[in-house]
């Protein structure tokens, strides 16, 4: 089941994109749910009630909050979500980066952009859903990977963040759990010999730095000296695979 949620003040235009996303999925035989809204805090008042989203299509210019205010909020709250901004005004662009959009579309939306962006975000969804694995005490563990904020390495133990803010922990090193990281399709980034941080968390960074956005609270880590060419690499292997699929 993809859930989506389409916010819009605009009421017809959020009834046109519905109305096109279910005669997509009824004929690929997507199982598909979607919830509307009129304005951004009506949203968000769902967000913070604990429901979550696949899925966010959203205007940037909207009545009492703006899409991008609204995304600042939502990335506190789940980093995963795909957020797809649909709007006429292209003066923001320079603001999506920290807010992490998966795509922009430019009104009037047709039904084959719209339906190339759902059918881009399915499938990368469906990866979201992988899971990491591992035992500890003899038991056997597996979460998702998008619910994995974090790891932190200290010697031969390995604590996994959660972005609801639980920590696990196992025995492991980081060198094999990046070497599975690879192989899963996710992007974690390694700043330092210490942590790997999953990209979907990040909510800004430079030269020097990574900001993670964990269960309402923001996490600054450094990026080693002797690691920050690695990461500009691993950077741009990211928007490779992640941006221009």
């Amino acid at each position: 089941m993809i859930r989506v949620a389409i916010c819009d003040d605009d009421i017809s235009f959020t009834g046109s994109i519905e109305e096109q996303l279910h005669t997509l999925t009824s004929s690929l035989s997507i199982p598909l749910e979607t919830e509307t809204f009129f304005n951004g805090n009506n949203l968000l008042a769902e967000l913070h009630r604990g429901i979550r989203y696949d899925i966010i299509f959203m205007d940037i210019e909207m009545p009492n909050i703006d899409g991008i205010s609204v995304a600042k909020q939502l990335r506190l709250l789940d980093p995963a979500t795909l957020l797809v901004y649909i709007s006429s005004y292209d003066q923001y662009l320079r603001q999506l980066f920290e807010v992490g959009v998966f795509r922009f579309l430019d009104k009037p939306v047709d039904y084959s952009q719209l339906s190339e962006c759902f059918l881009d975000a399915c499938h990368l969804i469906a990866g979201m859903h992988s899971y990491f694995e591992y035992t500890y005490n003899r038991e056997f563990f597996r979460f998702p990977f998008r619910d994995i904020a974090y790891f932190e390495s200290d010697r031969r133990i390995i604590y996994m963040y959660l972005g609801n803010g639980e920590r696990r922990e196992f025995y492991s090193k980081l060198n094999k759990i990046e070497e599975q990281l690879k192989s899963s399709g996710h992007f974690f980034l390694r700043p330092h010999q210490s942590y790997l941080l999953n990209y979907d968390y990040v909510r800004r960074m430079d030269r020097t730095s990574i900001t993670l956005a964990v269960n309402g609270k923001e996490l600054l880590f450094s990026i080693s000296p002797d690691r920050q060419h690695d990461m500009s690499k691993q950077l741009c292997e990211l928007k490779q695979g992640k941006w221009n699929a």
